[in-house]
């Protein structure tokens, strides 16, 4: 039951921080004073994931 609610509660935890990274980096796209730093330390948290290529059958 503990390991539940602890579960429980890092999902809620992500899930909120993710909504305020995606704030985060719509005021540092529009140039708000100091998102763009926060943005950047936070983005390390956030790495982006490799795009996969499509191969093309000929």
């Amino acid at each position: 039951m503990l390991d539940d609610t602890m579960l429980l509660c890092g999902s809620e935890a992500y899930v909120s921080v993710l909504a305020f990274y995606t704030y985060l980096k719509g005021a540092a796209k529009m140039n708000v004073p100091g998102a763009k730093t926060v943005f950047d330390d936070l983005s390390a948290r956030f790495p982006r994931r490799p795009v996969a290529k499509k191969e093309t059958v000929v």
